[in-house]
């Protein structure tokens, strides 16, 4: 069996088991490692304060199917729009509106969805 941990920080935030980002670590375990999804045991372990620590996800063949499928997909959509990215074509993009994500975006001073986003988060 090969053991899978996503270190978090803080407490849990009802993020599910479908999560791309634990799927993909399942996926790389499949691939890299040669493993079966039914034998990989992955865990998300919160570092910070609550009851709920440490949680468990079962990973199926369906999922990793659909991972791989959803990042060839992402990365496909990305090399095609890479050239307005590097024209500055702001208005090519949509604003996600997804706080967390938007946090991270280095075009949060263009974004006329970042000043609505930040404010209070």
């Amino acid at each position: 069996r090969q053991v899978v941990l996503d270190w978090k920080i803080g407490a849990p935030d009802g993020e599910s088991s479908d999560s791309l980002q634990l799927l993909s670590y399942a996926l790389a375990a499949v691939e890299e490692l040669g493993c079966a999804p039914e034998s990989i045991d992955l865990y998300k372990v919160h570092l910070g304060d609550g009851d709920d620590k440490v949680r468990a996800y079962t990973v199926r063949d369906h999922q990793i199917r659909s991972a791989r499928a959803r990042i060839i997909q992402d990365t496909e959509r990305m090399c095609s729009m890479d050239q307005y990215g590097r024209d500055g074509v702001s208005g090519a993009f949509t604003p996600c509106g997804q706080p967390r994500v938007c946090r991270m975006c280095p075009f949060q001073a263009l974004c006329p969805k970042g000043v609505e986003v930040h404010v209070g988060d």
